[in-house]
């Protein structure tokens, strides 16, 4: 059984809901009208605005708070020649921002320069030491983008030197706000701009427009960078933003970008959503992780195409070894999470020394994906005696707010519900573990629940046309709060299924209908290749649709979000030899022959649990295992069949394992009987010990089948055996050959051979399934 790793939820699409005109009169799948019904646009009107989003969306930039203060204050700046420094931030959405506000500025003349702070010098958003030197420098206005709305301290210090701030912000609002000249801000306490998610790109581009008192085309490629980068949503004022960048990003002739696009390997003229997402986004905030982010705004903003090309190849490298970091301490943590101290937790602190911090959140993030616990990732500084990184929760447990009820044990702490940043001293990780242990329990976090993925429809695969795709499209841009509609996929037959990538850690497959054929791709689940490939159920798949181009010929593919099986999985790893690379599963393995227990026992560890068959006498001997791999092979059905019917398991590895084989050398004839029976009569003495070899030549006997026979001779006592030495007895027994004891156990022995050994895979995997009352 596959396990799922969401809770699917089928979208209720009541069509009865949905006025029947709405379907007429808007050309688009009825599963994807249903699916924008359910995301709050409930009428006709709201579904076209939605699809047709256009410069009406774009609001006017005056309805923002203090917008006419801020630039008439920077206007001011400009025409008195005072020196603008902005203020930016270091990742993403900060880089754009910062490069749209300074190009706007410098086209207008201003004397302007840009601040990115250091991650590990500077922190996070407004710094007291920062603004001192910024000022010292002779900086006369503090413009900060993406970051400002929390920096009181240092708007107050450089207000107080004479020295103005206009904050431009997205951020969450504290509950005490700066002194600053000027707050421009989307959800400004009692404010009337009409949209409150914009990115800090997004509000940079509203000051921009205000300031040029026109739509600055030019900036939009950089808005829809950030946009996409900071996950806010893509609706309303966004998705036009977004969906007006994309066009100029895809014509964009920023040399930085171009190299950056072309160095990521994506296509210029097609790139969307996604390739931000994944390529561009993950290379710009790589610089601000490993060392300065000033670089970023270089790359955005330079005119010099060698230049450029030097920096988008430096961004590359700066990714590359972000990516190796990532890989390097993320085995270190996830290594830490398995140990047996905390394998019982429901929340996780680990540590380690010099791990890298700047890439300590998307760790963190790794080890909840893996665990399903909320995580805090930390790199002990013992010389500074303090351990400092970041944090990552799972929807059931709000980690700010356990934190915060204790922040007295940290020295430094932010964040919000999913993700905190923190600074404590060594001596208090104890402390802070058992805290946030507690807070779980508090919160009532129960392990294993499984955060919900909403399944637009069920779809024939047979639906899955280029034309139905084209019904997607005009859903794009996809982000948050439009995320790409998902669908369960109804298929025929499932073949191909494969390993791919160079550790075999992803997974390829073909679903095939009555006409159409479709590949699935399923990142990091290349360890369910067996389980597809043998499973007694129909595999049940969720994924997106995507378009794939190939050689010019244009198809669609399946990229697989979850995967989930019913019933037993049954894999034939029959071998006539064991090699150690039987034993790299985890689970319970059963052996019926002790020898070959003890001689593999060496093979066994917390995770692979060895036991003689004879051990196993109810399902809790199973220690919740959900793989059971039978090594050897049973001397009856019946004895397997005992322990199947007892089992609750997920997968069974059936290898059976034989050294010799009673159903390959056959039941002896009675003319073989006979003639060893004429032999024992007739002799006395025989020293079977070191004469069997002897004796099997020369009845022309194979020597397993010969002590075979001298055993059913010994029950029937035609044969006495003393000191190794066998003498013949005459005896009027009237027991048959075929009721004897010895005899019914070869027969029994030959059966289990003939089942589990010698037939087709399928005839054993269906007895199996039928002796756990499993249907194939």
């Amino acid at each position: 059984m596959i396990e799922a790793k969401y809770n699917w939820k089928l979208l209720d699409q009541d069509d009865e809901t949905i006025p029947s005109e709405v379907f007429e009169n808007i050309q688009l799948d009825r599963s994807l009208i249903a699916l924008l019904w359910s995301r709050g646009f409930t009428s006709q009107k709201a579904i076209t605005d939605f699809l047709n989003a256009g410069a009406e969306n774009i609001h006017d930039p005056m309805l923002m708070n203090d917008m006419s203060r801020g630039i008439e204050r920077i206007r001011q700046a400009i025409v008195e020649n005072q020196k603008i420094t902005i203020y930016g931030d270091y990742d993403a959405d900060g880089l754009t921002s910062t490069s749209i506000m300074f190009e706007v500025l410098s086209d207008m003349g201003a004397d302007v320069e840009t601040y990115i702070p250091n991650r590990f010098i500077d922190g996070y958003g407004p710094n007291v030491a920062a603004y001192q030197k910024l000022i010292d420098n002779g900086t006369n206005l503090i413009v900060t983008v993406d970051n400002g709305v929390s920096g009181n301290e240092a708007i107050e210090f450089a207000q107080s030197q004479g020295v103005d701030v206009v904050v431009t912000d997205h951020h969450e609002l504290p509950e005490t706000l700066p002194n600053a000249y000027a707050i421009i801000h989307p959800r400004y306490p009692g404010g009337n701009y009409p949209f409150g998610d914009l990115s800090g790109a997004g509000v940079a581009f509203k000051v921009a427009s205000a300031l040029t008192g026109e739509l600055s085309e030019e900036l939009l490629d950089l808005v829809a960078i950030g946009t996409i980068a900071d996950l806010v949503s893509v609706t309303d004022e966004n998705r036009a933003l977004v969906s007006f960048g994309l066009k100029v990003l895809q014509q964009t002739l920023r040399p930085g970008l171009i190299s950056l696009m072309e160095v990521a390997g994506l296509s210029q003229e097609t790139v969307d959503e996604k390739d931000i997402g994944f390529g561009i986004s993950p290379r710009l905030n790589a610089v601000g992780r490993l060392g300065d982010a000033n670089i970023g705004v270089e790359l955005l903003t330079s005119l010099d195409d060698e230049r450029a090309q030097e920096l988008a190849n430096f961004v590359q490298s700066e990714n590359v070894r972000r990516q190796k970091i990532v890989s390097d301490i993320s085995e270190l943590a996830l290594n830490q999470a398995e140990l047996e101290s905390n394998k019982s937790k429901k929340t996780l602190v680990l540590f380690g020394e010099d791990w890298h911090e700047g890439v300590l959140g998307i760790v963190a993030s790794r080890v909840v994906e893996a665990t399903g616990k909320p995580t805090i990732v930390l790199n002990l500084d013992i010389k500074k005696g303090q351990a400092k990184g970041s944090g990552r929760s799972v929807s059931d447990f709000h980690l700010y707010n356990a934190i915060n009820k204790h922040k007295e044990v940290t020295s430094h702490f932010g964040g919000h519900h999913m993700a905190v940043g923190l600074t404590l001293p060594t001596e208090s990780l104890d402390q802070f573990g058992a805290v946030l242990e507690n807070e779980a329990n508090e919160q009532g976090l129960q392990l294993g629940n499984k955060s919900d993925k909403v399944i637009t429809s069920v779809l024939n695969i047979d639906q899955l046309t280029l034309d139905f795709y084209k019904d997607i499209e005009k859903l794009k841009p996809f982000g948050m709060g439009n995320e790409k509609p998902v669908f369960e996929i109804d298929y025929k037959v499932m073949q191909n299924v494969k390993a791919i990538g160079k550790t075999g850690n992803h997974l390829k497959f073909e679903l095939i209908g009555e006409r159409e054929r479709i590949s699935g791709i399923s990142f990091s689940n290349g360890k369910y290749v067996e389980d597809l490939q043998n499973a007694s159920n129909k595999i049940k798949i969720i994924g997106e649709v995507e378009k794939n181009v190939w050689m010019n010929k244009t198809s669609l593919q399946l990229m697989i979000q979850d995967i989930k099986s019913e019933g037993t999985t049954i894999i034939d790893a029959r071998t006539d030899h064991v090699t150690e690379d039987l034993f790299r599963n985890e689970g319970i393995y059963i052996f019926w022959n002790r020898k070959h227990y003890e001689q593999l026992e060496r093979f066994a560890s917390s995770k692979k649990i060895f036991k003689l068959a004879n051990q196993i006498k109810n399902v809790t001997d199973f220690d919740k295992q959900k793989t059971i791999v039978f090594v050897d092979c049973p001397s009856s059905l019946e004895q397997l069949s005992t322990i199947l019917r007892i089992t609750d398991i997920d997968k069974v590895i059936a290898v059976f394992f034989k050294t010799d084989s009673a159903y390959l050398d056959g039941m002896p004839t009675r003319e073989q009987f006979a003639n060893l029976y004429k032999f024992v009569v007739s002799h006395k003495d025989v020293d079977i010990n070191n004469q069997l070899i002897v004796l099997s030549d020369f009845l022309k006997i194979k020597k397993n089948l010969l002590i075979f026979m001298i055993k059913v001779f010994l029950e029937m006592e035609f044969v006495k055996i003393k000191d190794g030495l066998m003498t013949g007895q005459k005896v009027a027994n009237k027991t048959s050959i075929e009721e004897t004891t010895e005899y019914g156990l070869r027969n029994n022995r030959m059966l289990a051979e003939e089942k589990l050994i010698y037939s087709k895979e399928n005839d054993m995997k269906k007895w199996i399934l039928s002796q756990m009352n499993i249907e194939d």
